[in-house]
């Protein structure tokens, strides 16, 4: 007979972010990082020691780098990725193809266009429904 039954849930976190800048070819780009929230403190601060020790104090974005700092950010990507091969964070990238030309879409769906998406994003990309 089973005296106690112990229902663990884990808590996520999911860092996000987005680009809704219009590319020649796609657009609405979301990403996010999935984070065990019991691993939060230990990678972020790992993360957070890696930056400072390649001399990187400010925030870390593609479109801020000059090329005497390509080096420091591809380090600091490799030793991120290596968190992602250990499956102590996961990945989504959404964007939408250009080529499908949106349709029936209401005024209220293209001023809510942002959150619409970011809804969908979270909902989906990292398969939340199933997780417990």
């Amino acid at each position: 007979m089973i005296k106690y039954l112990l229902v663990v849930k884990k808590q996520y976190l999911i860092y996000a972010d987005e680009s809704h800048r219009k590319g020649k070819y796609f657009s609405n780009f979301y990403g996010g990082a999935l984070v065990n929230y019991t691993e939060l403190e230990k990678i972020s601060n790992k993360l957070i020691a890696k930056k400072e020790e390649l001399g990187l104090f400010q925030e870390v974005k593609w479109t801020k780098f000059t090329e005497q700092y390509l080096d420091k950010y591809l380090e600091l990507i490799d030793y991120f990725f290596e968190f992602v091969k250990s499956n102590k964070i996961k990945i989504r990238i959404m964007f939408r193809q250009n080529a499908q030309v949106l349709q029936n879409l209401t005024r209220e769906h293209e001023e809510k266009e942002y959150f619409l998406l970011y809804y969908q994003f979270i909902k989906h990309a990292f398969g939340i429904d199933y997780c417990n």
